[in-house]
């Protein structure tokens, strides 16, 4: 009996338990938090993946492609020479078009600047 009569006198001070009271305003805001946390994860690992992956993962080919140097030489454009299995090529690329300035191993030439000068030169 003598709990019913503490269990009255705290419902006559008000401190009767009332049940589960929520902060709705924190739990929101730590659920956001984690959210955007796990999303900073997620984009990191993408980031990483990307930026460290060897060549060939996620292209599904076998890497005979490869970009040996690249030149860029203005807005969007850029001179390439790049490798197909065994053979190079000179490639001068742009927003729009892609064109094979030289054959370099048909041309017998292996240095870059000399296919460029005379791409140029061709050019004039």
């Amino acid at each position: 009996m003598g709990s019913a009569a503490n269990a009255t006198a705290a419902v006559a001070n008000g401190s009767a338990a009332q049940g589960p009271v929520f902060d709705t305003g924190l739990s929101v805001l730590s659920t956001l938090g984690w959210l955007s946390f796990v999303l900073l994860l997620i984009y990191a690992a993408y980031w990483l993946v990307k930026r460290f992956a060897p060549a060939g993962i996620g292209t599904g080919g076998r890497g005979d492609l490869k970009v040996e140097e690249r030149v860029m030489l203005g807005n969007h454009q850029t001179v390439c020479v790049v490798r197909y299995g065994k053979r190079r090529f000179l490639v001068g690329a742009t927003a729009q078009h892609i064109n094979m300035l030289a054959d370099l191993d048909r041309k017998n030439l292996s240095d870059f600047e000399e296919a460029l000068a005379e791409s140029v030169s061709e050019d004039d």
